[in-house]
């Protein structure tokens, strides 16, 4: 049998929608953003599924939100695109999206970070614990259950997606806590759905301390979904935290966000400061033509230690009109991650990544050694530590 091809994935949402697309479902824009991502060689999006718009409430899945994604996933049969739904989608682009139900009535006395939003509003309201509370926990696996059941035998479905950093959501009192939820959640998906992937997207602040574990969020899985975009710009960065994940659980890695936020066309790298509430931020916005490089170097490396594929983020820029929403408003870094412009030009980096997504790259053999004899104990007996000095050492 050959080996699996490297998988080159977009995450996906439309440009004039961003997390809205379920609010504002248009299945003839979906249908010419899929022809285009067909024409980037696109072998797979990643789709999040807005909780708030899947599970209203917290005893009712949405039929008409199954419905839209009915209508997704045909078209991306249609264009020959697979499919990863992001189950349980609360955080996403620096914000927690949270459904009405799923928060306290107790508030916290500032404004939290990441910002939480319900319903298109700012709100302090606390999350409830979705790792020990029996409503959050019974509530979690009937949206699995209805999702996983219902297109776990669609021939454009590639896998799922466990949660998106749901340790930003509301943190792991404990590992076992953490391992626990996972071995409920990913149990389920697994034991509706044993042939396809379910991933966990966990981040690179999981690796800082001991809550979340690569080896955890691989049980029941043979594969660990590790979120790269908001490493620095040198593209050896995500090479490293797909080889650490690979080290610490002995799986194979899929990264499901690598990509830059870019400078408009024509214009130098710069740095851009700006606000999210009281907090002071300052993100670098790469030029055109440094993100195409950074992605290919990106694209290169995974592929080269042993990686099963990676999901460019993202698919598009956003429309301006869509900069007086959640999260465009604040984290104005988050307008131009795109392959494609706001106008539906495509940028250097689409080239790139279609470049490259159109060879068949068949995944390689990680390589076992490649942070000597140093075993998961150790490495969490001081994770910081040990991640900011192999990071050091790695990147040269």
């Amino acid at each position: 049998m050959p080996a699996p091809r490297f998988l080159c994935g977009v995450n996906y949402w439309p440009r004039g929608k961003g997390m809205d697309l379920w609010k504002a479902f248009e299945p003839d824009e979906i249908a010419d953003d899929f022809q285009r991502l067909k024409r980037l060689q696109a072998h797979a999006i990643s789709l999040p599924l807005v909780w708030e718009d899947f599970q209203p409430r917290q005893e009712v899945v949405s039929q008409v939100a199954l419905r839209q994604l009915d209508a997704v996933f045909d078209l991306a049969k249609t264009f020959g695109l697979k499919v990863m739904p992001v189950l349980l989608a609360g955080h996403q682009s620096g914000v927690n999206w949270v459904p009405q139900w799923a928060l306290e009535d107790e508030e916290d006395p500032d404004d939290p970070l990441p910002r939480r939003v319900s319903v298109g509003m700012r709100t302090r309201r606390r999350m409830r614990d979705i790792y020990s509370d029996p409503g959050m926990l019974r509530a979690q696996v009937m949206l699995v259950r209805e999702v996983v059941a219902r297109y776990r035998t669609h021939p454009a479905l590639w896998g799922w997606t466990v949660g998106s950093e749901v340790g930003r959501l509301v943190e792991p009192k404990s590992r076992d806590a953490f391992w626990l939820w996972n071995a409920l959640i990913a149990g389920e998906v697994k034991r509706l759905d044993p042939r396809h992937h379910a991933l966990f997207g966990m981040g690179a602040e999981d690796l800082l301390r001991d809550r979340i574990r690569p080896e955890d969020v691989s049980e029941p899985e043979d594969v660990v979904g590790v979120r790269c975009r908001e490493m620095g710009p040198d593209p050896q960065e995500v090479v490293f935290l797909a080889s650490l994940a690979w080290h610490l659980s002995l799986r194979r890695v899929v990264v499901t966000e690598a990509g830059r936020p870019m400078a408009p066309p024509g214009a130098d790298s710069r740095f851009e400061t700006f606000y999210e509430g009281n907090h002071h931020r300052t993100g670098l916005l790469a030029s055109e033509s440094q993100a195409a490089e950074y992605l290919t170097a990106v694209l290169t490396g995974l592929w080269r230690i042993g990686a099963a594929g990676a999901f460019v983020y993202c698919y598009a820029d956003a429309e301006p009109g869509m900069f007086g929403r959640p999260p465009f408003d604040e984290r104005i870094v988050e307008r131009t991650y795109g392959l494609i412009r706001a106008d539906g030009s495509e940028k250097p980096a689409a080239e790139a990544f279609r470049a490259f997504a159109r060879k068949r790259r068949e995944v390689q053999v990680p390589d076992e050694e490649i942070f000597g004899g140093l075993t998961a104990p150790q490495y969490y007996q001081a994770p910081d530590e040990h991640f900011r000095a192999l990071l050091a050492e790695f990147t040269g």
